[in-house]
């Protein structure tokens, strides 16, 4: 929840990891803006649809990949007027406002298929992101998760909502709200899963390391701690991930296919260029 180090982090924390989540879609986001060509400003569905609010976008491209990594991208920016900046002939550093759609599928020892959703203001700090992913192992071992973030990357306030299961059933879900940093801050989690019964709260701090969380019960709380009272009207007004809110099959990624390039899954984005 607090931090990603891709140095020593990297292929041992997954994107379930808010931080991991955030430091994948910059990548993203930079890769898309270098690769993209410009196109008729447009609105263009995320591989996984994910029930936002119609969005539209300048730049985009495809890639199916030798390598085994197909990458499907778009991206637009806004100055601070809420112009929208030509990507071509403009400086990342010049957009007040970026939004960016990814689709992606990994493939190797397993395959892994993705879909992400942003918009961040570089301004306010704001950010609004949703991914959903689905990995394949040949031995059986899948499983699907979705986190959905909203929240402030100056301050480390956010809400946050996150699922993993199977293909029928969401093993573990969990909603948030409150300070990912800062000290003295706390974050209230109330977790529903098959080993628990019933919705339980946890409230960790800010601070806390592996040793705190270790130490910390397993069993949760029926209530709000005290410690994490001033989040608890914001936990409550969130709404659970279900199973139906997740992407566990190539056909959950079924949105479109561009410039005739099919692969299974249709990671790839649907846009007239």
């Amino acid at each position: 929840m607090r931090e990603f180090n891709p140095d020593t982090d990297q292929g041992v924390i997954d994107t379930s990891n808010l931080y991991k989540t955030l430091w994948e879609s910059a990548g993203f986001y930079s890769n898309t803006r270098q690769a993209c060509a410009t196109i008729p400003e447009q609105a263009i569905t995320p591989p996984f649809n994910f029930s936002n609010p119609s969005t539209t976008y300048t730049c985009a491209f495809n890639r199916q990949a030798a390598d085994g990594y197909h990458f499907g991208g778009a991206v637009k920016e806004l100055d601070g007027s809420g112009n929208v900046l030509p990507i071509a002939s403009s400086a990342a550093a010049d957009a007040a406002v970026k939004h960016g759609v990814f689709g992606f599928v990994w493939t190797g020892d397993h395959e892994e298929y993705g879909s992400m959703q942003a918009v961040y203001d570089e301004s306010s700090k704001d950010l609004s992101l949703d991914i959903a992913t689905w990995v394949d192992y040949d031995v059986g071992d899948d499983y699907c998760y979705r986190n959905d973030i909203d929240g402030n990357t100056e301050t480390h306030r956010f809400s946050f909502r996150s699922a993993k299961g199977t293909l029928s059933t969401a093993n573990f879900s969990v909603v948030g709200h409150g300070y990912s940093e800062g000290v003295g801050q706390h974050f209230l989690l109330q977790v529903s899963s098959s080993s628990l019964p019933g919705p339980k709260y946890f409230c960790i701090g800010a601070e806390d390391g592996e040793a705190e969380l270790m130490a910390m019960d397993a069993a949760g709380s029926d209530d709000v701690p005290a410690a994490c009272a001033d989040f608890a009207d914001e936990v409550a007004a969130l709404t659970h991930f279900t199973a139906a809110d997740l992407a566990c099959e190539s056909a959950d990624f079924n949105t479109g296919v561009a410039n005739g390039m099919v692969v299974e899954g249709t990671i790839f984005l649907n846009y007239t260029p």
